[in-house]
């Protein structure tokens, strides 16, 4: 049929970003859940052309950093170029190739 479909599920765990030095304590990317799905479709007569559509974070989850004190603590992590909380919502593609 020339069709390829997928649904991708991922939990990425916390992980480190900022080393802290001194008093300063580490930086972390808080866990966050991601599902996306791709549709493919070729077409043609010589089936060299494809058609695709995708959607990118379909459960809209955030991405925070946080500091993590010695103590047990989480703060908001405030960057000086951006914000801690990413908030990149749902993306959608749509796509066309040819191959010769």
């Amino acid at each position: 049929l020339g069709l390829q479909a997928g649904l991708f599920y991922n939990v990425q765990g916390k992980r480190l970003q900022v080393v802290g030095v001194g008093a300063t304590p580490d930086v972390f990317e808080m866990p966050f859940n991601s599902l996306n799905l791709n549709l493919n479709k070729t077409v043609g007569q010589a089936q060299n052309q494809s058609i695709g559509f995708g959607i990118t974070n379909i459960l809209n989850s955030d991405r925070q950093s946080r500091y993590k004190s010695w103590d047990g603590d989480k703060y908001v992590f405030l960057n000086t170029n951006t914000y801690s909380l990413l908030s990149p919502g749902r993306q959608f593609n749509l796509r066309y190739s040819f191959s010769f």
